[in-house]
């Protein structure tokens, strides 16, 4: 059986299939306040640039205010617009001060998700996650360490600058047979009030994905 390691853009996330989705009740805490590293607020939208492999796109996300519930937790739902993949739909969690974004993928079966962060956590923090239910991303065992690189930096992105910007990493590793080792490090940049500005993803120490905030309208 051919077996496939998955590299996660992150601002091209989006399944291919669109999902179904429904009014479900809104998380709490807060979770949907403007004021936060990773707005969900209804009606917010997001553009960014996207440089993958040489090649150049744009990506337009927009929250929709309806919610879908994986795992026995409840989701943000977006759209995306995108230059290259064309509309799509994602999710976003945000509950407890912890962020993160889940990819479907219908063509496998699975749904992977990546923690960008918790605000509550002071720089050096780190903890481990699964990226999938059981463990497993296609026959393979996954986990994820995440890490607060940084906290209440500044960053200049696109000749914008953003303060009070949260750094975080996410070091995904599968175990082939040999123990865990690195296959892909994701670096995200989240400004408070904004949402990510900046996400890096690298492979053996090089640059493979870079989104970057163009624009955006928090509501």
């Amino acid at each position: 059986m051919k077996h496939t390691l998955f590299l996660i853009a992150v601002v091209a996330f989006f399944a291919s299939g669109c999902i179904s989705s429904k009014n479900d009740p809104k998380p709490g805490d807060g979770a949907s306040t403007s004021d936060s590293y990773f707005p969900v607020t209804s009606g917010s939208t997001w553009t960014y640039k996207e440089e993958i492999a040489g090649a150049t796109s744009s990506t337009v996300i927009k929250m929709t205010g309806n919610t879908k519930t994986f795992n026995g937790k409840s989701y943000y739902e977006a759209t995306s617009s995108s230059t290259v993949k064309g509309n799509t739909l994602g999710y976003f969690y945000t509950a407890n001060h912890d962020f993160s974004i889940l990819q479907t993928i219908p063509t496998y079966g699975i749904n992977i998700e990546i923690h960008l962060g918790n605000d509550t956590k002071a720089a050096g923090y780190s903890w481990t996650t699964s990226p999938t239910a059981d463990g497993y991303v296609n026959g393979f065992p996954a986990q994820m360490i995440n890490t607060i690189k940084e906290k209440g930096i500044t960053r200049v992105v696109n000749g914008k600058t953003f303060t009070n910007v949260m750094h975080t990493q996410a070091d995904l590793q599968y175990d082939l047979g040999s123990g865990f080792m690195s296959y892909s490090v994701y670096d995200f940049y989240l400004a408070k009030g904004v949402g990510m500005i900046e996400s890096d993803t690298g492979i053996s120490g090089s640059i493979y994905d870079k989104e970057t905030i163009l624009s955006y309208n928090v509501k």
